[in-house]
């Protein structure tokens, strides 16, 4: 039975009883629950920004774009994000110079690290691509990474891009 009325971000203690027919309403001791409302965090904003950096041929993990995602209000995850869709649009020859494409997470970290991947690897990335997987947000900001891996036979003086559309 669905309650209402209820204030966002308080607890509330509940006693709940099993009914048993008249005389006797209340046929056992009551079972205890304490529940706090949920104060979920909401969507408030998301920037990219390129990385300045020269890629060596060779390289992984190479951090080409930052985006960060921030979540404001509530102490609960505003929302579990299923997928983040990229292009490798700005790239000079994609199929070229990128052999593979990752989405890395670092939570509230703006220190980029490859420790922990988003989804799955995309190979030969070339246009837009969509990676899918589940990370609730956490609340303020949440940074992510867009790498590539540039392979040894890379041309070298070309640009490595990309946007999230």
């Amino acid at each position: 039975m669905p309650l209402t009325g209820l204030s966002v971000g308080t607890t509330y203690h509940f006693a709940i009883y099993e009914y048993n027919a008249s005389p006797n309403c209340y046929s056992t001791a009551p079972t205890t629950s304490t529940q706090a409302t949920r104060n979920p965090g909401v969507y408030a904003s998301s920037t990219t920004a390129q990385i300045a950096t020269n890629a060596q041929t060779g390289s992984v993990h190479q951090q080409v774009v930052g985006l960060t995602v921030v979540v404001s209000g509530g102490t609960d995850a505003a929302a579990t994000l299923n997928s983040l869709t990229f292009t490798t649009t700005g790239t000079t020859n994609p199929s070229n110079n990128i052999s593979f494409a990752r989405i890395y997470y670092t939570g509230s970290s703006s220190t980029f690290s490859s420790a922990t991947q988003f989804g799955g690897t995309i190979a030969s990335p070339s246009g837009s691509h969509t990676v899918s997987g589940s990370l609730k947000l956490a609340t303020g900001t949440n940074y992510f990474w867009i790498g590539y891996d540039v392979p040894s036979t890379a041309t070298e003086g070309n640009v490595l891009d990309a946007t999230v559309t």
